[in-house]
């Protein structure tokens, strides 16, 4: 029986590179972004809508998890770190309710404009990017990446459920935090997941990996999940910051004010 834990937060906050690190260990699995909570959401949706007059929640409940152990079972290592939006609170009640392990969460937290020229960087220096091919105008690509169902929204959703609901079940980790100091973060969580201590590597790391399978992210951007493999360090996108409108830093202020505070 695999260890579930979870890994959520904004995205372009040092998810892959964060996952890379700790998939040094073998005991270790941190996933790509996880599909099998989702699985598992639309499962429960059915079996709701289906099952009104014959409501055999057991055997449902046994169905569940054995899906979820099924998918991971030929994984190695006993922990498994899913990256999720785990704070949906649909995700949460797959977790509570259905999959019944003890809920510990990282969350990965940056400033949403830096998270922003990020992705501006993406399609400015990548022409075959994804949003080049579908937007013509930086007004359009930027509206799309804060969209109200972008993985922005569903990281920014996803944080705000936990700081405010689950706080003492999770981890929160400022993306400044794992760029400068990046041995403690990662002690940090080893001591918040209660996993026994791991010497890692914070040098010549590797892309990320896990069950052998590597990104493909030829229909995206080839640089979406490539990480700096010689030392860790800050990319400083800030010259990214005059494509983004008034209009945008105004809607946001508040957010990230409060997002810069956790």
């Amino acid at each position: 029986m695999k260890t579930i834990y979870y890994l959520t937060g904004l995205p372009r906050a040092g998810n892959t590179l964060l996952s890379s690190i700790l998939n040094q260990n073998s005991q270790i699995n941190t996933t790509a972004l996880s599909y099998v909570n989702f699985l598992i959401r639309k499962s429960m949706e059915e079996y709701k809508k289906l099952n009104r007059n014959f409501p055999d929640d057991k055997s449902f409940k046994n169905a569940i998890n054995g899906f979820f152990n099924n998918y991971y079972k030929e994984w190695s290592g006993d922990i498994i770190i899913q990256r999720t939006n785990a704070g949906h609170f649909q995700e949460l009640e797959a977790i509570t309710e259905y999959l019944k392990n003890d809920f510990k969460c990282i969350v990965l937290v940056r400033d949403i404009f830096e998270v922003l020229c990020s992705f501006i960087k993406l399609y400015k220096e990548d022409p075959n990017y994804f949003l080049n091919k579908r937007f013509s105008t930086d007004l359009e690509k930027i509206n799309f990446i804060l969209d109200d169902t972008s993985v922005v929204e569903g990281g920014l959703q996803s944080i705000y459920n936990l700081y405010y609901g689950w706080y003492d079940n999770c981890l929160f980790i400022q993306y400044n935090d794992l760029i400068t100091n990046t041995k403690k973060q990662i002690d940090n969580i080893y001591d918040f997941l209660k996993i026994e201590p791991f010497n890692h590597s914070y040098e010549n790391l590797n892309q990320f990996k896990v069950n052998n399978i590597k990104y493909d992210d030829s229909i995206y951007g080839e640089q979406l999940h490539i990480i700096k493999t010689n030392k860790i360090e800050k990319t400083d996108n800030s010259h990214y910051m005059k494509y983004i409108p008034d209009n945008i830093f105004k809607k946001f202020e508040t957010t990230n004010n409060w997002l810069n505070d956790i």
